[in-house]
């Protein structure tokens, strides 16, 4: 007897929404390709909007798992955040929130850090930084690195403006997340 379907969303920003990607370059479709070649019956959505801070998350969050249910949310924000210097303590909370959220719907969380790059201050970086693992050990929920940590300036990797994925860069990302998550959840 096959396993029964499982759905994941991705619940992001520009990275997760495949900004300068053609629709079928994303991580989200390359993801469920590997996991399809595997044998394994998972849909991956997308739920990345370009732009979205942790406040436009927090807005969106109930609606978008009311709309999609999935099995899984892998939590992709902040970014956007500290690219606009919003308080630490503000994105916390608003990741509190979207993490909360997502337990009240008894839906499996993987929660993916940001770092902040040392220009923005030393304190800022610290709890900039701090916010995802103290998350990820308050709610006893995975934590992954930062999405482009395997990527980022390495060439061929990432398009021109430095922050958003290539083809191949998002390849990396997809392959890199379906590893993490057979292994703590397939």
């Amino acid at each position: 007897m096959a396993a029964p379907a499982t759905t994941v969303l991705l619940f992001g920003d520009s990275i997760i929404a495949g900004y300068g990607l053609p629709a079928t370059e994303t991580i989200s479709v390359k993801m469920e390709k590997l996991w399809h070649e595997e044998g394994k019956a998972i849909t991956v959505m997308n739920g990345g909007i370009s732009g979205d801070t942790t406040s436009g998350g927090r807005s969106r969050i109930e609606w978008t798992l009311n709309r999609y249910h999935p099995d899984i949310i892998v939590i992709a924000l902040g970014g956007n955040d500290m690219l606009r210097g919003i308080s630490p303590e503000i994105t916390r909370q608003n990741l509190d929130a979207i993490v909360s959220v997502s337990k009240s719907h008894h839906i499996k969380i993987v929660l993916t850090a940001v770092s902040a790059p040392m220009n923005l201050g030393e304190r800022y970086v610290k709890e900039f930084n701090g916010i995802y693992t103290t998350l990820a050990n308050k709610y006893d929920i995975p934590l992954y690195p930062f999405l482009l940590k395997d990527i980022y300036r390495k060439p061929g990797m990432m398009q021109l403006d430095g922050l958003h994925p290539t083809i191949q860069g998002a390849e990396v990302i997809a392959k890199a997340l379906v590893k993490h998550m057979n292994h703590d959840f397939f």
